[in-house]
Formats: structure tokens, C-alpha cells, sequence
């Protein structure tokens, strides 16, 4: 859970976000989070935007570097599922099922 220190994306102020995974882009870290509302719909935002301590990481997230140089660190099952975020967005049951899975199990 992360909580974020500005507002641009639409971010809600004091609000508590869980967060699905991380990757870097250019060397810079994004966070694959969703807000308390209750859609929770999953977004990738700049870590930047967000305070956060230290965290321990769940013991089946999986971490790999892509051929870019890249660091991707993600739930087991997201992280088998080739590109995951893009099939979110397009609505694929069997990965919105995942998500769903990992959004009850966090809370």
C-alpha cells in the first residue's frame, strides 16, 4: 500500500493504494496500482508520485529483467501471463480474474 504525494493522474488525496506490481521504464520506476474506490481499477503510475516506506515484498511476487535492461517485480501469475496490463485493459476475464484474486487477497 502506498499513499500518494501528488495529484496529477487523477490520484485521491490520503488515500491508500494497493499496489499489483512494479516496473521500471528508462530506468525509472512505475507502480502498477489500484486507488480505494470501489471499481479499483488497476493504473500504472510514476512511483515518484507516491510515499512509501520500506515494504516487504509477498513471497510469489517474481522479479526478471527484460531484454531492455528493464525490472519488472510482479505477483507469480501476472508475471506468467505475457503481456498482462494491455489484456487488463482489453477486458480478458481470465487475467481480470487474476487481479481480481490478488485485490481480495491484499486487503
Amino acid at each position: 500500500m502506498v499513499r500518494p504525494l501528488g495529484y496529477e493522474f487523477d490520484l485521491e488525496r490520503d488515500a491508500m493504494y494497493l499496489v499489483l506490481g512494479m516496473q521500471t521504464r528508462k530506468g525509472t520506476p512505475w507502480l502498477y496500482a489500484a486507488p480505494p474506490s470501489e471499481d479499483r481499477e488497476v493504473q500504472i503510475y510514476p512511483a515518484v508520485l507516491f510515499q512509501f516506506d520500506w515494504a516487504t515484498i509477498p513471497p510469489d511476487w517474481q522479479i526478471r529483467m527484460t531484454r531492455e535492461g528493464e525490472i519488472e517485480l510482479l505477483p507469480e501469475l501476472l508475471a506468467a501471463t505475457e503481456s498482462w496490463f494491455e489484456r487488463y485493459v482489453d477486458g480478458d476475464p481470465r487475467v481480470v480474474e487474476v487481479i481480481e484474486r490478488e485485490m481480495k487477497r491484499s486487503r
